[in-house]
């Protein structure tokens, strides 16, 4: 029929889908790993014949390039419940705030705003006050309007 198939040993979707999901070993961290899997990608499809189109990581005669990102690294707090990431909030945000302030690294009106976040976290996970670690627009909802929404 004219299809070529390549073989090439392993789920290489799965492969990636790790690597983006859960991320890279420790122990192999100086090795390019998500490169090397595109650039077997890239060798596959030259050597077959067909026409493709790659998008450059820089343009061709640049140097360098910049990319600005944003990294998400807390996607609400409503989202974890008794577990490290909670206790590090409650903790940083009543006693390190206390003994930041009290150190003149922190000012006492931040104090107070943690503090108050940490008391409204029952309403938070009840759903009656916004989720102030959600930095993204929910869908508009009746609550949401009721309660205000992030944006």
């Amino acid at each position: 029929t004219g299809r070529k198939i390549c073989r090439i040993g392993y789920d290489l979707s799965s492969e990636i889908e790790y690597l983006l999901t859960k991320g890279q070993p420790a122990k192999y961290a100086l090795h390019p790993t998500l490169d090397r899997h595109v650039e077997l990608l890239r060798r596959i499809l030259l050597e077959s014949g067909h026409s493709f189109l790659e998008v450059l990581p820089r343009p061709v005669d640049a140097p360098y390039i910049c990319c600005l990102t944003h990294d998400v690294d807390f996607f609400g707090i409503r989202r974890h419940r008794l577990d490290g990431t909670l206790a590090g909030f409650l903790w940083r945000s009543t006693v390190g705030s206390l003994v930041q302030a009290c150190g003149g690294r922190k000012r006492w009106k931040q104090v107070f705003k943690n503090w108050k976040a940490c008391l409204s976290l029952p309403a938070v996970y009840a759903g009656l006050k916004r989720d102030f670690w959600n930095l993204f627009e929910e869908p508009h909802t009746k609550k949401n309007r009721q309660f205000g929404s992030p944006h």
